[in-house]
């Protein structure tokens, strides 16, 4: 059992090797062309519609650009762990647990309304935490709302992160009725530009009409093979006791730290209530709370001491994962 000493590292070999697991877990689909239909297939937004395009209904070419869209995202990912500190130690663990949480479900291992707007997200969640201890904060929070709202046109959902957003701000630093006014006017402005384009087109029937079936749409996405539930029971385990853990010793933390992993946490809470409680929202939310759920992962995995129970750990999540390719 050595997996963790190799993905605990932080030189360039270990680097080159995340484009390779990447690729590993989506061999499966790039060999065989698989292309599951959801129910967003049916049913796009704007500019999902748009970037469906680009695919020319072609399996392969979609499967593609997922690929490289999870890809960018991961550079986003190590980019805000650089930025911000989550994981004081350097190291490539959390990366690898956010390649392995985001491309878990091989039926989503394909282009999709979520894992386009996730892009938006990570970039919104920058500007959110960049708003710590700074003065003059207008332009992040304008900024960030717009960021949401243009992921809302991928995915609609999105819509109701500008909740939570609200939220981390809040948890980050007082927040003025200035900025509550900006945050709004940052996230209608995508639609104001969107509405005057339907208006001028007579097309205002269309926009009513595709909001109304995005926001009542049921998406049930029923491909649960029991590997899943061994994998996703095992990860909400380890979620939980990564969680315990850290909250065992919040008092210690840095207090920028204990704000950070607090929206963290908070933003876990808010993605499992939109499961919850949203008919249109399903397991493709796994795209974004593979983010935080990965920095929760890694702290715990990198500070505990017992080397044994890190391996244990480890091999135990990458053999549930392998698990899902062999039976899927």
């Amino acid at each position: 059992m050595f997996f963790f000493k190799i993905f605990n590292n932080n030189s360039p070999v270990v680097f080159i090797m995340m484009p390779l697991f990447l690729i590993l877990l989506w061999i499966k689909n790039f060999t065989t062309g698989s292309y599951t239909v959801i129910p967003f297939d049916n049913i796009q937004m704007p500019l999902y519609s748009a970037i469906q395009g680009l695919t020319f209904k072609n399996t392969y070419i979609a499967i593609f650009i997922g690929f490289l869209l999870i890809a960018i995202q991961v550079i986003l990912f190590i980019r805000l762990n650089v930025k911000y500190i989550f994981i004081e130690n350097r190291s490539f663990l959390p990366a690898f647990i956010f390649i392995f949480i985001s491309g878990s479900f091989i039926q989503l291992q394909r282009i999709h309304p979520a894992l386009c707007a996730n892009i938006f997200f990570l970039w919104a969640f920058d500007k959110l935490l960049s708003t710590y201890k700074r003065n003059n904060t207008f332009a992040a929070v304008f900024d960030a709302s717009f960021l949401i709202s243009i992921g809302s046109l991928f995915y609609f959902n999105m819509f109701y992160f500008l909740v939570f957003l609200w939220i981390g701000f809040l948890v980050i630093k007082p927040f003025s009725f200035s900025e509550w006014l900006i945050s709004i006017i940052g996230f209608i402005t995508p639609y104001f530009f969107l509405i005057s384009y339907y208006f001028l087109t007579d097309k205002l029937y269309y926009f009513y009409e595709m909001i109304h079936n995005n926001a009542s749409a049921r998406n049930s996405i029923l491909f649960w093979d029991f590997s899943y539930y061994l994998f996703y029971g095992f990860l909400l385990f380890l979620a939980l006791v990564s969680t315990l853990y850290f909250l065992q010793g919040i008092n210690v933390k840095k207090i920028v730290i204990r704000r950070y992993f607090t929206i963290l946490l908070l933003l876990i809470l808010f993605l499992v209530t939109a499961y919850i409680l949203l008919k249109s929202a399903s397991v493709e939310l796994l795209t974004m709370i593979a983010m935080p759920i990965s920095y929760l992962i890694a702290y715990y995995l990198i500070t505990i001491r017992k080397k044994w129970i890190k391996e244990v750990w480890v091999a135990i999540f990458l053999i549930l994962l392998f698990l899902i390719q062999f039976f899927n």
